[in-house]
């Protein structure tokens, strides 16, 4: 849903059930909570929501996936909001799976706080990455 939404701009998702599937409403809790903290941490809630905010996608390098076979997934979009709010949200997934390793290493917390400074991943060998070099997360904002 992160890399969707952020990938996209998309700002309205539509959620559907088969009538076969029950209990009726499986799955529609978790969806809230994944929206509500979407909506909480790209700003929308505080600056009136999709109708006073544009999101647009950031395309990069390493924002775009090219094939499945990527080591891992990043999206961004910034958000702009009419009443002067501006805020840039990132979503990055690695690929960690039993034969690609993979480690963070940074400040002293995880997931990145505000304030903190970007930390950096390795994921297999030799791939290093630190998204904002020496840049504190201030100004962007971080899904985890």
């Amino acid at each position: 849903m992160y890399h969707l939404a952020l990938s996209t701009g998309t700002t309205e998702f539509l959620w559907w059930q088969p009538g076969s599937m029950r209990p009726l409403g499986s799955g529609l809790p978790l969806l809230s909570r994944t929206l509500a903290e979407l909506s909480a941490v790209t700003g929308l809630d505080e600056h009136g929501g999709a109708a006073a905010c544009t999101l647009t996608p950031l395309e990069t390098n390493r924002t775009k996936a090219s094939s499945f076979a990527v080591s891992f997934l990043m999206s961004a979009v910034k958000v702009s909001c009419s009443d002067g709010f501006e805020r840039e949200v990132f979503r990055f997934t690695p690929r960690c799976t039993r034969t690609v390793w993979c480690t963070w290493w940074g400040d002293d917390h995880y997931p990145p706080k505000n304030g903190s400074v970007s930390p950096s991943w390795r994921i297999g060998t030799p791939l290093a990455l630190q998204f904002f070099p020496g840049k504190p997360l201030q100004a962007a904002a971080v899904l985890c």
